[in-house]
């Protein structure tokens, strides 16, 4: 069989002879090898010193590209082939493999990598409970009441990264080649090997360094900075003002207690106590007319009970309190 007549076939100029021709050809065994010679040829003139299997690669890349479900046999098979409906298709075959030669110099063709489809993980805190958990790396964290942490499955492959909400406390294993990332409200948290408190709770974020060394980085659109902390420092961002990055000292106790069962405060006013309290026990507190929620107390309950802790401030501040299952209520 020419290959003139083979490609006007292809092109759809042939004459109804020709293409009559070209059936009857593919019907006889001598027509599969010359087949098969002929697309060797076109290929091998194109891509010298490139493998027969690279064609085979290259069909299955197009035939991806394009949307197609079947999968792609070698020609070279014959003893799989049923040649009474290759004789249907393998014009058609012949149009994609020649194609495939042009779309060769124009794709930058590589094998198709299907995206792994991530599936995320979740650990929460309820109110009134604390969590501890290991990472896949290791890393151990201390989630507080009410507090969120949540993972993928690509955790550790190039970085480790996790996303906050709430509070956390991190002792995070040594890995120079994967960063370990916190992402919490708008600023991200980078460090190699160190332990650190994070809280990410109404707009306000905070990290605490108490070993190693991390950068903190402002997302927050328009403030957008950066600070590498050393132990002793405490960065926090304000979302619901300015949200710029501000960095001081702290003293770990006031930072850390709640990791250790303790509740500290120091000249702190007694709503936001109250606030802490609720997440603490899970329980909901209720001020009556009277109750002076801006006033200061200072105090430390080393796991204590609820009850105790509500007779702690009554004492000091002159109020009643009346526990209803998950309610409180404080009174003059």
């Amino acid at each position: 069989m020419e290959k003139e007549i083979l490609l006007k076939y292809l092109s759809g100029t042939a004459s109804q002879v020709e293409k009559a021709a070209v059936i009857d050809w593919l019907k006889t065994d001598k027509g599969k090898a010359q087949l098969e010679s002929l697309m060797q040829e076109e290929w091998g003139k194109e891509h010298k010193g490139v493998q027969e299997d690279d064609l085979e690669k290259m069909l299955t890349g197009i035939y991806r590209r394009i949307g197609k479900a079947t999968t792609h046999k070698k020609l070279s098979n014959r003893k799989d082939h049923n040649w009474g409906k290759v004789v249907r298709i393998a014009a058609s075959v012949m149009l994609v493999s020649l194609l495939t030669v042009l779309l060769y110099k124009q794709l930058d063709y590589t094998t198709p990598e299907l995206p792994e489809e991530l599936k995320t993980y979740t650990k929460k805190a309820r109110a009134g409970e604390k969590l501890k958990l290991r990472l896949p790396d290791k890393t151990f964290v201390i989630l507080n009441a009410n507090s969120t942490i949540s993972y993928t499955s690509g955790f550790g492959k190039g970085t480790r990264e996790v996303e906050l909400e709430g509070e956390a406390f991190f002792e995070i294993t040594p890995d120079k080649e994967r960063p370990f990332m916190v992402r919490a409200g708008g600023v991200v948290v980078t460090a190699l090997g160190t332990a650190f408190n994070t809280e990410n709770r109404g707009g306000n974020v905070s990290v605490a360094l108490t070993e190693g060394k991390v950068s903190v980085e402002n997302k927050v659109e328009g403030n957008e900075e950066s600070v590498i902390l050393v132990p002793g420092q405490i960065a926090s961002v304000n979302r619901n003002v300015r949200g710029e990055l501000g960095v001081a000292t702290f003293i770990q106790e006031d930072v850390t207690a709640w990791k250790e069962g303790k509740i500290l405060f120091k000249s702190k006013p007694l709503g936001e106590i109250l606030d802490d309290l609720e997440e603490w026990y899970g329980v909901d507190i209720k001020l009556t007319k009277g109750v002076n929620a801006a006033r200061k107390v200072s105090g430390t309950f080393n796991n204590e009970s609820l009850e105790n802790v509500l007779k702690g401030l009554t004492f000091s501040l002159g109020f009643e309190y009346e526990i209803n299952n998950e309610q409180v209520i404080l009174k003059k």
